[in-house]
C-alpha cells in the first residue's frame, strides 16, 4: 500500500464522515411496507429500495405501480441469474419486482445532491430501457449505480461503497495491527 500511515489515517477520517453523511437518517427516508401498503404513494422518480436480506435492489418508480431497475425479469428471481447476461435496464409492476420482500421510498442522496426535475427522470428511465448489464458488477456497475444515475446523473452506490470499506477495513487492520493504534502514541 502507498502512502504514509497518516495519509491512510486521514483518508479512513474522510470514510468515516462520508458514511456518516450518507448513512443518516435524513428524513428523506420511509418505513419498511409491503408494496401494496407503502406509504406515502411513490411520486415520479422516487428512489424505490426493495429490502432482499443482505442486500438491497433499487429502482426508480414511474410514479403509478411500476419501478425502472437493472435486474433480471422478476419472473426468474426464483432460479439463479446470470447477472452478466441477464441483467436490463426495465420496467416491471412494483409488487412483481418485491416479490414478496418489503419496499421503502429513500431519496437520501437529495441530502448531498440534486435530482433531475421529475420529468427529465422519467425521460432518462425510458431513453434508457433495454440497456444491457454486458459489464455488470455488484461493485462497480449494479441497479443502485444505474438507479442514482438516473436521478442524479452520478453513478453511485452506497451498498457497495459499505461492501468495498467493510472489506477494506479488514485489509486496513491486517497491515496495520490494532486499527486503533494510529490514534495512540
Amino acid at each position: 500500500m502507498g502512502g504514509s500511515r497518516q495519509d491512510h489515517v486521514v483518508h479512513l477520517f474522510n470514510t468515516t464522515r462520508f458514511f456518516r453523511t450518507f448513512f443518516t437518517f435524513t428524513g428523506l427516508e420511509t418505513e419498511w411496507f409491503e408494496p401494496e401498503n407503502l406509504t406515502p404513494k411513490p411520486s415520479v422518480g422516487d428512489i424505490i429500495q426493495f429490502n432482499r436480506g443482505p442486500y438491497q435492489h433499487v429502482g426508480i418508480s414511474d410514479g403509478e405501480d411500476h419501478v425502472y431497475h437493472f435486474g433480471a425479469d422478476p419472473e426468474e428471481m426464483q432460479i439463479e441469474v446470470d447477472m452478466k447476461s441477464k441483467a436490463i435496464w426495465r420496467k416491471n409492476k412494483l409488487a412483481d419486482v418485491a416479490h414478496g420482500c418489503t419496499v421503502c421510498i429513500n431519496n437520501a442522496g437529495d441530502n448531498g445532491s440534486t435530482p433531475f426535475e421529475r420529468e427529465e427522470i422519467m425521460k432518462r428511465c425510458e431513453q434508457a430501457l433495454g440497456d444491457f448489464a454486458n459489464s455488470y458488477n455488484a461493485a462497480l456497475n449494479n441497479c443502485e449505480h444505474k438507479a442514482n444515475a438516473m436521478r442524479y446523473g452520478s453513478a453511485i452506490s452506497k451498498q457497495a461503497v459499505l461492501a468495498t470499506a467493510v472489506a477494506g477495513g479488514g485489509i486496513l487492520a491486517g497491515c496495520f495491527g490494532d486499527p486503533c493504534s494510529c490514534w495512540r502514541k
